[in-house]
This record gives structure tokens, C-alpha cells and sequence, in this order.
């Protein structure tokens, strides 16, 4: 499984991008980063989006993902995006609504957009890939996802607080190779994560726990004004299987 990392980040600064997470150069574990650092020859080779929650950073854009296609008039190329009804009827209601931009769930024929709901807990396919949507504990209904391919396992938290049901869903997949954990704030905002539902660097820690023994760890939503401090304190713990990934890098898993 090659990932390509186009965004990594918990916000958007010059050098920081929202999360985009690329699969084998066809699916996109959220699309906060898409057409702003591929070409279009390369954003037509994706063909689903694995979408965890419907906050703006991480799907605005979807919306030009899919608009190129209209503009350069590639009608045949559908993307599909994942995720529960909840969080895609917020997108299609509040974003697709032929008003903030165009509805193109129905428009032109055939549609450019599809939008795919899963039931969590269930196992669907996407072409090679088995693929299981697991509830997170975040601000706003949110998922993360568990993706097996034929050399392994790797888990995508997506915006989350400490949780269980997806760790225990991980533990049963005897080859998972790692997990992508997001971390968004240094120990000095700590408190902010008590509302925002997310990670500072104690929590990540306490949350390596539960992970299964020798699984690669990547750190991963960042945010741009603590980056510095986040990595000095994660750093401290002299890890020796977690990283903090950094955009524009490929990994081989």
C-alpha cells in the first residue's frame, strides 16, 4: 500500500495543508488537499474519497476535485465518496445544494458525484481493498476507517478524543502494518481539547496503549501554530515507532 501524504496538517498556513491522505493514487482519506498540489491528469485517477467527518479542512477540496472534471468536461469519471448517511447528507445539504456550489450529485448526467453511505461497523470493498468505518468520539459525528489491502492493515483514526471501539476492532486484524493518529495540540492547549475533541501529546501517548506491540505509529493533523511544540514534546518520548509524517511524503506500508 503507497500512501502519499498531500496534506497532514490541522489547519491551513503557508507550508501547511489540510489532511488528504492518498491510497495507491485513487482513494483519498479526506480531501482537505487535492487539487491545490495535483495535476488534473492525476487528480482523474481518483476515484473515491474515505470522508471521517464533515468538517470544512477536511473536504473543501472535493468540491474542485469534482468542478475540474465538469470544466475540462470529463463526464465519465465519478468520484465516490464513503462515509456515514449523516455526514454525507451535512455535505450534500450544506455544500452540494446548488447554492454554496452546484448540486453535482444530479448534474450533468451522468452524476460526478456520488455519495456512497455506510453502515458503521460494516465491511465494503473498493476494488482491491476491504474497507470497515469504526465511530470516533469527535466534536461531530465522525469515523474513522480501517483499510485492508493484500500486504496488510493500516488504521485512519481521522479528529478524534481517546476512544475504544476502534481499537478493539483494530486488534482483531492479525496484520495490521500502522496506524495514522492524529495529534493536534501541544500540552499548553490541552484544556482546548476538552471541547474540540482531540488529541494533545499526553492523550496521543496514553493512546499508544492501546495499540497493538510493534505496529508503526504516524502522527498526523498537527496544528500549524503549535507545531513546534508538538513535536519537541513527542520527541521527548524517544519513540521508537512513531513519527510525525510531513507532506508531500510517500510511504510504502
Amino acid at each position: 500500500m503507497k500512501i502519499r501524504v498531500l496534506g497532514c496538517h490541522g489547519g491551513s498556513l503557508p507550508g501547511f495543508s489540510p489532511v488528504s491522505l492518498l491510497i495507491d493514487e485513487k482513494i483519498s482519506l479526506d480531501a482537505g488537499t487535492l487539487t491545490s498540489v495535483l495535476s488534473f491528469q492525476e487528480q482523474l485517477k481518483i476515484s473515491s474519497v474515505l470522508l471521517t467527518h464533515p468538517h470544512l479542512d477536511h473536504f473543501h477540496e472535493l468540491a474542485f476535485l469534482i468542478d475540474n472534471r465538469k470544466v475540462e468536461n470529463v463526464l465519465s469519471k465519478t468520484v465516490t465518496v464513503y462515509s456515514t448517511q449523516n455526514i454525507l447528507q451535512y455535505i450534500h445539504s450544506h455544500i452540494f445544494n446548488d447554492i454554496i456550489w452546484p448540486d453535482y450529485t444530479k448534474k450533468p448526467a451522468p452524476a460526478l458525484l456520488e455519495l456512497y453511505p455506510i453502515e458503521e461497523g460494516c465491511s465494503f470493498s473498493i476494488e482491491d481493498y476491504q474497507i470497515e468505518a469504526v465511530r470516533v468520539e469527535h466534536a461531530i459525528e465522525a469515523v474513522g476507517f480501517i483499510v485492508r489491502g493484500q500486504k496488510g492493515t493500516c488504521v485512519f483514526s481521522g479528529d478524534t478524543k481517546a476512544t475504544e471501539k476502534l481499537w478493539r476492532r483494530a486488534q482483531t486484524y492479525s496484520d495490521l502494518k500502522a496506524v495514522f493518529l492524529e495529534l493536534s495540540y501541544s500540552e499548553r492547549k490541552s484544556e482546548w481539547t476538552k471541547t474540540a475533541k482531540h488529541h494533545s501529546v499526553s492523550t496521543f501517548v496514553e493512546e499508544l496503549k492501546k495499540i497493538p506491540e510493534g505496529v508503526d505509529v504516524y502522527a498526523y493533523h498537527l496544528k500549524p501554530q503549535f507545531y513546534e511544540e508538538i513535536k519537541k514534546e513527542l520527541l521527548a518520548y524517544r519513540f521508537k515507532n512513531v513519527q510525525i509524517i510531513q507532506k508531500g511524503e510517500v510511504l510504502i506500508i
